[in-house]
């Protein structure tokens, strides 16, 4: 059957849904990221995000905030309700029971215990059901850990380097110093919030004496899972990730490690799995089956020359992000950022696919002579008025506080707006950011917080800039609108429906 298209509405409350769930980030692990939107007639009346620590569905907290208006209602929701008994009843029940009419989702869920089976229990309820459309790929990207776990039974694996423009990444006698920025190195600490587990080699332990922690200081559903690969147990008590070690450190071994070490790493509190490979090496793909197991579902991988090598040569790697310093080491004893025996030919080289650039160092300064600026084109005189009202005019000017990624693709914006600029502001408002209309996504204190999807930071100006930069903002000319309105009332805090229609609404 093919999937009708989305008529324009309901791909502007669908995307909502998608902008809701990215609320839930690093709290729902191991779910989903599920934003659901309830709407009856042309008003929303409910909305809902998951968090694992919150229990109920997204579904389940749009309906309670809906009440009675859920009777007739359209939900929009990014992955498909679920179906069965779990931490709570099935939602797609709770649905039917509600009187929802229709139910407009993203993508089916790919958890082989509902793929479909919700959909199914609505339809044969005679809930009119609508599926993907033009979201459909979006929804998936939002979700990638969590399908890719389910559709493979292993967790979406990332390796990440930080590498000299050269490829290396380590001297071979002095590594003290950074190859990459700061602001680089905040933006690991983002893929670590974003990942369950993190995996390092015995070889980066002894050398760095690494934590291998979530330094954002963001709140998590569980916390990340530090792992050592060590055949031999030889990971020290002294070692920083021993000693810091309260029930999330997992050491991978063999069974040809001494059993007295492992008695006392156990007792500093750190789990101790074997995995056995070949060459008394501990086993990857063994590794990776106990984590989805234990659910967890995306891995990064920080390690040395060595041990990235064994990921790519295993085939476990899912993908590779690369930090480029603008530094060049040379020489032939430096590390490469994946040594071992390699690819003799290079026919037989390994292919990476879908390369995506980022800008991370934000080393932009004032405009000048080279610097990029957006541009939209001009309304058509024949063109369909949609979506936000930008004029192009500069209202006040932001302070750019954050650029953090949600997930390894979408990116959160955290601006200050200036004060007099707060009665224009509202959530779900819309506001014009260096000329790119945006929606407000969060707002809190006179910070305001925005989701930005790859297309915006790949063909805008918005990924160049640095904490402390000044962007213009325009509010929204509706916001403006009413305010003029109003300013013809006589008595404003006591506003009635009739005193709204004097005044031209």
């Amino acid at each position: 059957m093919t999937t009708p298209q989305l008529a324009p509405g309901d791909a502007l409350f669908l995307r909502e849904a998608l902008e809701l769930a990215l609320r839930g980030h690093g709290l729902v692990s191991p779910n989903p990221l599920v934003g659901a939107v309830l709407v009856n007639g042309d008003q929303v009346v409910g909305r809902g995000f998951h968090t694992w620590a919150g229990v109920k569905h997204a579904e389940i907290l749009a309906l309670e905030e809906a009440g009675g208006d859920a009777r007739g209602s359209t939900l929009y929701i990014n992955l498909e309700p679920c179906s069965h008994d779990g931490r709570t009843g099935p939602c797609a029940r709770a649905l039917i029971e509600a009187g929802v009419r229709r139910v407009v989702c993203a993508i089916e869920d790919p958890n082989p215990l509902v793929a479909g089976r919700g959909l199914r229990l609505l339809r044969e309820a005679g809930v009119e059901v609508q599926i993907g459309g033009v979201l459909a790929a979006e929804a998936d990207k939002l979700n990638e850990s969590f399908v890719h776990a389910m559709r493979t039974g292993r967790p979406l694996v990332t390796l990440k380097a930080a590498l000299t423009l050269d490829g290396k990444i380590s001297a071979p006698d002095d590594n003290r110093g950074w190859i990459t920025s700061e602001q680089a190195r905040a933006h690991v600490q983002q893929l670590r919030h974003s990942s369950d587990a993190i995996l390092t080699g015995i070889g980066t332990v002894l050398a760095d004496d690494c934590l291998l922690t979530d330094r954002t200081g963001l709140p998590r559903s569980r916390p990340l899972l530090r792992i050592v690969a060590d055949s031999q147990l030889r990971i020290p008590p002294g070692s920083k990730m021993a000693v810091s070690c309260r029930a999330d450190v997992l050491v991978a071994t063999t069974s040809a490690a001494s059993p007295e070490r492992r008695a006392a790493l156990e007792r500093q509190g750190a789990r101790i799995e074997v995995f056995d490979g070949s060459g008394g090496r501990v086993d990857l793909r063994s590794l990776l089956d106990w984590l989805h197991r234990e659910q967890y579902r995306s891995l990064i991988l920080e390690a040395g020359s060595k041990l990235n090598w064994a990921a790519l040569e295993a085939g476990i790697v899912d993908k590779v992000f690369l930090y480029y310093g603008a530094k060049i080491l040379g020489g032939m004893q430096s590390l490469p950022m994946a040594g071992g025996a390699g690819r003799r030919r290079r026919a037989d080289a390994i292919r990476v696919h879908h390369l995506t650039l980022h800008s991370v160092a934000q080393d932009l300064g004032d405009l000048r002579a080279g610097s990029r600026v957006n541009l939209e084109r001009p309304l058509a005189a024949n063109g369909r008025l949609s979506g936000h009202i930008v004029q192009g005019h500069v209202d006040g000017t932001g302070e750019f506080l954050a650029l953090e990624p949600l997930g390894l693709d979408n990116w959160w914006l955290k601006i200050r707006a200036p004060g007099d600029l707060d009665r224009y502001l509202v959530f779900k408002g819309s506001i014009a950011i260096d000329g790119i209309s945006l929606t407000i996504a969060s707002l809190e204190a006179g910070v305001l917080g925005v989701t930005i999807i790859p297309h915006t930071i790949e063909n805008t100006s918005l990924g160049s800039h640095r904490p402390g930069d000044r962007l213009n903002l325009e509010c929204d000319i509706l916001a403006k609108h009413v305010e003029k309105l109003l300013g013809r009332l006589d008595v404003k805090p006591e506003l009635t429906v009739d005193k709204l229609r004097e005044a031209g609404f």
